[in-house]
């Protein structure tokens, strides 16, 4: 009995050792798996790399959109926005509805392809300005010169050459040429005649040049040089466009051109947003 107790003793013994074993191997197998875990976290942490844009396609398209616009505008029009000829036209309906103009003509003077508005008053009104030259410059029109033409000699004409001829003064004679640039009347030359009067009261004319004072040889030669070099100018009068030569020291007329009554000032302008 007491030799089947300690044989029973010594086989659990020996079972015990077995198990223990077994638990030992199949713990070191489970090391492994448990390691690998962070390795899974790390892969669904990492984050996309952006994708790279490629830019040179929108600069492409920028830049022809800047080159569709200049189009645009030398064309007469803005892109999508207002076209010129759409104010132009609303201005027309003002300037005839207040009784201010009723004569009508466009003139591209500075060359830029898009037109000068001009606009006359057919009677004559010396009460008020009745010649103007209107211009569209960053998006919006321009008054860039107005008259009371026939009175204290003054009149208003322009020259293909970008120059607007304004001559008149009360005290003498005027001739001042401008160019317009951006929108702006910028004073290219000008000449002048004053008169004062001297100790004995009788009038003495004082000539200048772009405000220097000069002879009077010097300032018919110089006055009568540059009329000749931009001639000829057209001068908008109440009874038409009179297209003026300059020989030997005048102006002479060449022929006369015909304004556009409001309907067809606002024909012309709409077959140039058309086109």
């Amino acid at each position: 009995m007491h030799l089947q107790k300690i044989i029973k003793r010594m086989t659990a013994l020996a079972v015990s050792a077995v198990l223990a074993m077994t638990l030992v191997a199949c713990g070191g197998g489970s090391e492994p798996a448990a390691a690998d875990a962070p390795t899974e976290e790390k892969v669904e942490d990492v984050e996309e790399a952006p994708e790279e844009t490629d830019t040179s396609e929108e600069a492409e398209d920028t830049g022809a959109d800047e080159n569709a616009d200049a189009t645009s505008r030398a064309a007469g029009g803005l892109g999508e926005s207002v076209a010129y000829p759409d104010l132009y036209s609303d201005l027309v309906y003002e300037l005839w509805e207040d009784e201010t103009a009723d004569q009508f003509a466009l003139a591209d003077i500075d060359g830029d392809g898009i037109y000068e508005l001009l606009a006359c008053d057919s009677e004559g009104n010396f009460n008020q300005e009745n010649t103007f030259i209107y211009a569209f410059y960053d998006d919006d029109l321009i008054l860039l010169a107005s008259v009371i033409s026939g009175v204290d000699g003054a009149s208003l004409s322009y020259s293909e050459n970008n120059l607007i001829h304004m001559t008149g003064s009360m005290t003498g004679m005027s001739d001042v040429y401008y160019g317009i640039y951006d929108g702006e009347l910028i004073e290219e030359f000008r000449a002048d005649v004053e008169y004062t009067y001297d100790d004995d009261g009788e009038e003495v004319p004082v000539y200048s040049i772009n405000d220097a004072e000069v002879t009077e040889k010097e300032y018919i030669t110089m006055l009568d040089e540059y009329n000749t070099e931009n001639a000829p100018f057209v001068y908008i009068d109440y009874d038409g466009l009179n297209v003026m030569d300059y020989e030997d020291g005048e102006f002479v007329q060449a022929l006369q051109l015909a304004y556009l009554d409001i309907d067809g000032i606002i024909d012309e302008l709409d077959s140039i947003a058309v086109g």
